[in-house]
């Protein structure tokens, strides 16, 4: 296994691995369950269908969806010369890690792999990553508000009461990410007087966090700036597009033929539900989500819904796993020249 500063994988803590547990049998209980709707028979015919020329296709969209990731994260970290060849299978391989452990655990190592290949401070790893998930966040939510709203409620079945909800959910985001500098120096403080009050400052952990928090609001604050501003956000756009042209070239290989409208609302539901880190790498949540979002918005039975969901994670995860593991081998050959 890799190890990344000085981690072994192989020694894992307990409550890594009680977590590991607890989203596995969540993922099994899921899967079992909907394997009930699943006729073998029916989903065999719907591979030998699909064209040998989508997958293809499919690995270069995803592929494509991780270079916009690597220029964006060059813009986060303000090094528009931080050298592509090194970055790109950083980003394959922390997103195959983030993937496939259990509650989101595998974040981290975009920290410690940009740290070690890239040279790059802790502050840096965790601003740059936080403020890409947001943004993948808010580009998601905005996107189905637009779309809702642009075709119509009626047609694309949602409700005005979640317009809403989701419309404050990203007003909220959008403030934090603009005072992201302040709340994190209140942070800071807060931390400091909690650190003081219970005697932790003496430990070496305690005083690591202080230091990565108190050089993280300079670095949020960069997005004050409005062509970075602009670079992020249109890099999230391409990232968001990429994300749905996967989905979507997936779903007309198999001869769905529901409305467009529809299909990108149940794709861009299943990417917000996706952030609920209480399965492992996902299994049996987004298949689920699949299921219920196109039962809900275009009256399939969960008979025919649900392999399509199993169909739809199946390409994810052939995607995450060949390049995650072109990343890995990649950096192993460049840890090892570094040596």
């Amino acid at each position: 296994m890799l190890k990344v500063e000085g981690i072994d994988r192989n020694k894992l803590p307990p409550r890594r691995v009680l977590w590991t547990f607890v989203s596995l049998l969540v993922s099994i209980s899921l899967v079992v369950y909907l394997c009930r709707y699943v006729d073998l028979r029916r989903f065999g015919a719907m591979l030998k269908g699909v064209p040998l020329w989508v997958p293809i296709a499919n690995l270069g969209i995803y592929l494509l969806l991780n270079f916009w990731r690597v220029l964006r994260i060059r813009v986060l970290l303000n090094q528009a010369d931080m050298p592509v060849k090194v970055l790109f299978p950083v980003v394959l391989y922390y997103n195959f890690i983030a993937r496939t452990l259990p509650f989101m655990t595998g974040e981290v190592s975009y920290v410690f792999l940009i740290k070690r290949y890239l040279g790059r401070r802790l502050s840096e790893g965790v601003s740059s990553l936080g403020v890409a998930r947001m943004f993948d966040l808010l580009v998601t939510i905005l996107g189905g508000i637009i779309i809702t709203i642009g075709f119509g409620m009626q047609r694309t079945g949602v409700s005005a009461s979640l317009i809403v909800i989701l419309s404050c959910l990203l007003a909220g985001m959008s403030l934090g990410m603009y005072f992201a500098g302040f709340l994190i120096t209140v942070t800071i403080r807060v931390w400091k007087g909690l650190s003081v009050a219970g005697r932790l400052r003496q430990f070496q952990a305690v005083k690591r966090i202080e230091e990565t928090l108190a050089e993280m609001p300079a670095q949020v604050e960069l997005l004050r700036q409005p062509v970075l501003l602009g670079k992020v956000f249109g890099l999230s756009i391409l990232i968001f597009a990429s994300n749905l042209g996967f989905d979507l070239l997936l779903l007309w290989a198999i001869g769905v033929n529901q409305s467009l409208v529809s299909l990108l609302i149940a794709a861009i539901i299943v990417m917000i539900t996706s952030w609920f880190p209480i399965s492992l790498s996902g299994f049996g949540m987004i298949e689920g989500s699949w299921a219920m979002a196109l039962t809900w918005l275009t009256g399939m039975q969960l008979e025919q819904s649900t392999p399509i969901g199993f169909f739809l994670h199946s390409g994810q995860v052939i995607a995450y796993v060949l390049t995650g593991l072109m990343g890995m081998v990649f950096l192993v050959r460049t840890g090892s020249r570094q040596m």
